[in-house]
């Protein structure tokens, strides 16, 4: 049987005469792909020709018998030097699998320069040929985009995912399917936020009924206060708090949990199988947890992602851990039988993996089966595989084994990675998923569904982290505070009749000029350029230069010239001196505000161009690009949602739409619309068409909105946004310390729309740091240090043990670990149980280090480790005593160029259980870095608060005096103080 797979996405390209197909390769002939080196993992895969054919007598058959997963490109050189991809609408080939599990195939255009562009084809699945079809003039290039010359494509190329141990054929790779001539464009406006009326209430943890939503706590030390800035949110679950039953620390995050009224998952960590003694002390460990917590911790998941080598060892092994999940669960059940069960996580709907847990009898033992399925679009659980399908299928499966088992998204996010380095999305990305990701789930009746994760640490700037390092929180904290305050149990999926137009375009011509000839540079015109359209400049140029660069120049409403997002690096011409070119400008790869553009082409060397031909055309985007509205009530209120399902971009889409909904007159009385970034809420147009109500110009992004009766929400005039900062000076310190907004962009943007018309303290000081450190001030580096600073003997009460994660390798010992309050040498540290100081020892699994500390070598600020026996916790009695710091000065240096006067920014913050610290300090450094004489100010309101006089030494000087204290001061020179007063 040949499956048809067919997905259709993004156009583009110059109209001309009909192009027939162009067959890439169909393999009867000889065979001309390699193997390309490996992205990720080792591993070598042998290719070969094979009598197995979809169509004609022969196929490219891929065999990989590699150890572990890897992956890489299978590429082929065109032969006769280049292909013009731009004529064409679709790739199609054939694909085969081997039975095995499903598997994600990619292919991908690589144009002279290297530059590429790549696309999901969708997965294979049995080992029948299927024929997938990819509409390449609509479909955007996934995770980059590199702007390649489409008319001068020399290399194509095909990848499956990250496996090994597997085999695929293909067969008959080709372009089809001739463009159609674009028409005449049709005007459009861009969408224009009018002011808000109100805003979106939140609601807090304690006030919150049953929902699905939830938070997952696990990455780095909390505190109280973090708890108390996820309550704030109205998140109503929490997943993943320590479990240390003998850890006062512990005991004080638990317990601040439950004062909120959260409702909790407990998370038992396992990553291989254990057997024997190491079983038996483990499992009498979770017994003596479970039976100290089980009265307030009422769920319980055990393993984590499974099905993935870096969560189980040595490699993923489904009846490992279904064997060891019933162990636990057991030991679980002999405790309080009535607790919640969940099995680990899986990545994924795997099921091949699931099935192979589940012939364990895992099934009799847990009452949910976990699952994370991150994805850019979640709407998605795959390529060309709806969520909702996916989940169907894995329902009917573990539904198969026991029908009482259900499934929650444990961990999610819109990727997989945990450092923002490695995943490359943006807080904005991030955000513009999480109404999305709760608000489908709720359809698909996902119970809960935590997301990933509350807090980022130093050391991992976790890309879905709702806070920063420091506490702080992002644009993705804003926006799962407005989904909180919509979403719970009592908004229901309903099936009231809803329909969306999102105002596509068929392909049509926004400029094309007759042929002329120009000097080495020409720029068209100012050309509109309509929201949510794919663009592409086309063109045939006669010139002699080595290089041509052709690119589109983006421009606002104003005319100013916009940054450029894509890859845009000169075209390397064609050796004849007659150039195609074909550029792509999907919308996700131009600036948001972008109204309209220019063409610009160049050459090297002076040389003139001979324009043959050239033409800007655009299309609506990719037809597998959906704009989902869903519809929900709560009584007789009615609830929609909409967004624009692709995948979110750094920049963002910005366009309209209208929706059309049948409900009664009452249910809609006094429309008005929701964004669920920053909670604004805005009038919506309404007219009656019989039984329909008919809103017309909402906004249409990649981020969802709710549409609802303005009484049936929670209103405030206070912009939620505004709750983040605890004071004028709060929000001062934090715009400074984001060096005036660049560390949170969209975040400072939308504080900017809320404050914009108010006269508050607040906006007094959001205008007063907008207009010294964005628009008068440099932030620059300086030498200048503080000094005076006193020195407390620091005896710390609340100590913040933590688990060493050696501690799931070790036989006789373990090990716990806090991060102190500074840097500091062995010599300077007493460790104390009791009144018998602790000695000083190196690490050792040996029962001879029990109750030694040691320092962790060349980290700041320092780390101890205590050596516990095995299954203890380090005991109540452990006390410290180091010298510490009074406070921790904060420093900011900053330069005015029109003076060239220097601008120290200065506020302390305090240090452990130390109180704040008001004080003088002093200010040393070179005589250019500080000034002679000082005027020092008030941060928050520029209140002048004294004068100073510096003492000079050779080229040195010194500021002593200088009250600091935590709501911040500036040091100018008194000759700035004068001007700006």
């Amino acid at each position: 049987m040949k499956t048809i797979v067919r997905s259709i996405l993004s156009t583009c390209l110059l109209a001309g005469i009909a192009h027939a197909n162009l067959l890439l390769d169909d393999f009867e002939q000889s065979l001309n792909w390699v193997a390309e080196g490996n992205i990720t993992g080792t591993g070598q895969s042998t290719l070969s020709l094979s009598d197995d054919a979809a169509e004609g007598k022969k196929a490219l058959l891929v065999t990989d018998k590699a150890a572990e997963s890897h992956f890489y490109w299978l590429t082929k050189t065109c032969p006769d030097g280049v292909w013009d991809w731009s004529q064409h609408r679709h790739l199609t080939l054939w694909l085969r699998g081997d039975g095995g599990r499903t598997r994600q195939m990619y292919a991908k255009a690589v144009d002279e320069r290297g530059r590429q562009m790549f696309w999901e084809l969708g997965t294979i699945k049995g080992n029948d040929w299927q024929r997938f079809t990819v509409d390449i003039s609509r479909d955007p290039s996934v995770f980059r985009h590199e702007n390649p010359n489409l008319a001068r494509v020399v290399k194509v190329g095909i990848r499956c995912d990250a496996s090994h141990d597997y085999a695929f054929a293909v067969d008959r790779v080709e372009l089809t399917e001739p463009l159609a001539a674009p028409t005449a464009a049709t005007p459009q406006t861009a969408f224009v936020f009018d002011q808000p009326f109100s805003y979106l209430a939140s609601r807090r943890t304690e006030d919150v009924g049953p929902s699905m939503v939830g938070a997952n706590l696990q990455i780095g030390e909390l505190t109280t206060a973090h708890i108390d800035r996820l309550a704030a949110a109205g998140v109503k679950w929490a997943a993943r708090m320590p479990l240390d039953v003998d850890s006062p620390h512990a005991k004080k995050i638990r317990a601040e949990l439950l004062r909120h009224k959260f409702q909790l998952l407990a998370h038992v960590p396992i990553t291989h199988l254990p057997t024997g003694d190491e079983l038996a002390q483990r499992l009498a460990q979770l017994k003596k947890i479970v039976t100290a917590l089980h009265s307030d911790l009422r769920v319980w998941e055990i393993g984590n992602e499974p099905n993935i080598g870096k969560f189980w060892k040595p490699v993923p092994n489904p009846i490992e851990f279904g064997q060891t999940v019933i162990a636990y669960a057991q030991v679980i059940r002999s405790v309080d039988p009535s607790l919640t069960i969940i099995s680990g996580g899986l990545v994924g709907y795997d099921m091949d993996f699931a099935q192979g847990m589940l012939s364990t009898g895992l099934g009799d033992w847990v009452d949910v089966i976990g699952i994370h399925s991150p994805r850019w679009r979640p709407e998605y659980a795959s390529a060309r595989v709806d969520h909702a399908d996916a989940l169907a299928e894995f329902r009917k499966l573990i539904e198969s084994v026991n029908p009482k088992l259900v499934v929650w998204q444990t961990e999610v996010q819109a990727v997989g990675g945990v450092d923002r380095a490695e995943s490359g999305i943006s807080d904005y990305e991030e955000a513009r998923h999480i109404g999305r990701r709760f608000l489908y789930e709720r359809t698909l009746g996902i119970p809960v569904s935590f997301w990933q994760t509350l807090k980022a640490t130093p050391e991992m700037e976790h890309p879905g982290a709702l806070l920063r390092a420091d506490g702080t929180p992002t644009i993705k904290y804003c926006a799962i505070r407005n989904v909180a305050a919509i979403l719970d149990d009592s908004l229901k999926p309903s099936a009231v009749p809803v329909a969306i137009d999102d105002h596509q375009q068929s392909r049509q011509s926004l400029y094309t000029p007759k042929p002329f000839a120009v000097a080495s540079r020409w720029e068209s015109p100012s050309i509109p350029i309509p929201p949510r359209q794919n663009v592409d400049l086309s063109a045939t140029v006669k010139s002699n230069a080595e290089t041509i660069d052709a690119r589109l120049i983006w421009l606002d409403a104003a005319g100013k010239v916009l940054e450029a997002i894509g890859d845009e690096t000169p075209l390397r011409a064609a050796p004849d001196g007659m150039t195609s070119l074909c550029r792509r400008y999907p919308p996700e790869f131009r600036p948001n505000t972008a109204h309209a553009a220019r063409v610009v082409l160049t050459t090297t060397t002076a040389q003139p161009l001979d324009i043959q031909s050239l033409a800007v055309t655009t299309s609506g985007t990719s037809t597998a690009v959906k704009a989902r509205v869903l519809p929900f009530v709560r009584g007789e209120k009615l609830f929609i949602s909409w967004w624009l399902d692709s995948r979110p971009g750094p920049a963002g889409v910005l366009d309209s739409c209208t929706i059309r909904v049948r409900c009664t007159p009452e249910q809609l009385a006094k429309p008005v619309y929701v964004d669920l970034m920053d909670g604004a809420v805005r009038t919506a147009t309404i007219r009656r068409d019989g039984d329909w109500a008919v809103l017309e110009n909402l906004p249409l992004t990649d981020y969802s909105f709710i549409l609802a009766d303005q009484d049936s929400l929670p209103l405030t005039s206070e912009p939620p946004l505004t709750r983040d900062f605890a004071s004028p000076e709060d929000l001062t310190q934090q715009y400074i310390s984001d060096r005036f907004g660049l560390g949170r962009p969209e975040y400072w943007q939308r504080v900017a729309l809320a404050l914009s018309d108010k006269q508050t303290p607040l906006a007094q000081a959001w205008r007063r740091a907008r207009d010294w450190f964005d628009k008068r001030l440099e932030a620059t580096t300086t030498t200048v240090a503080v000094t005076d600073i006193p020195l407390v003997d620091y005896h710390p009460r609340d100590l913040h043990w933590r688990s060493s994660m050696l501690n799931t390798k070790t036989q006789h010992v373990d090990r716990y670990f806090l991060d102190l309050e500074s840097t500091i040498e062995p010599a300077q540290l007493r460790v104390l149980d009791g009144e018998r100081e602790l000695p000083q020892g190196e690490w050792e699994d040996t029962p001879e280090r029990i109750g030694q500390w040691n320092l962790e070598e060349r980290r700041s600020p320092s780390r101890l480790f205590v050596i516990v026996p095995k299954g203890q916790s380090v005991p109540t009695g452990v006390k410290l005593n180091y010298p510490l710091a009074a406070c921790q000065p904060i420093l900011h240096p900053f330069r005015d160029p029109a003076t060239g006067g220097a601008v120290l920014v200065l506020w302390s913050k305090p240090l452990g259980e130390l109180p704040d610290f008001s004080g003088e300090i002093t200010l040393t450094g070179p005589a250019d870095a500080l000034p002679a004489q000082a005027a020092v100010l008030d941060l928050a309101t520029g209140r002048e608060l004294r004068l100073l006089q510096a003492t000079t030494h050779g080229d040195q000087r010194r500021l002593t005096g200088i009250p600091v204290n935590p709501n911040g001061i500036m040091v100018v020179d008194k000759a700035l103080d004068t001007q700006a007063q």
